[in-house]
C-alpha cells in the first residue's frame, strides 16, 4: 500500500481558503480518477464508493483511489466482495 501524505481531495478543498480548485486541477483529478477506474474495470473490479474521502493525493500530487470494499466480477457474472 502506498502512503498518500497529502490526504484526500476533500481535505484539500477544505484547506483552501476559497473552498474551490482551479479548472485545471479539477480536470487533472477527474482524468486520474477515470484512469484508475478504467484500470479497475479492466481487471473486473468495481470500486462502489467513489467520493472525495476516497480520492487520495500523494506528496507528488499523484491521485490514488482508496477503498475499504471492492467487488470482483467472476467469469460467471457473480459479484464477490473483498474483504469479506
Amino acid at each position: 500500500m502506498e502512503f498518500c501524505g497529502a490526504g484526500s481531495i476533500t481535505e484539500l478543498i477544505k484547506a483552501i481558503r476559497s473552498n474551490s480548485l482551479s479548472v485545471e486541477w479539477i480536470a487533472y483529478v477527474c482524468r486520474e480518477i477515470l484512469r484508475g477506474l478504467a484500470h479497475l474495470h479492466g481487471n473486473r473490479v468495481i470500486h462502489r464508493d467513489i467520493k472525495g474521502q476516497n480520492v487520495l493525493l500523494t506528496d507528488n500530487a499523484e491521485v490514488k483511489l482508496g477503498q475499504s470494499l471492492v467487488y470482483y466480477i467472476t467469469l460467471h457474472g457473480e459479484f464477490l466482495m473483498w474483504p469479506k
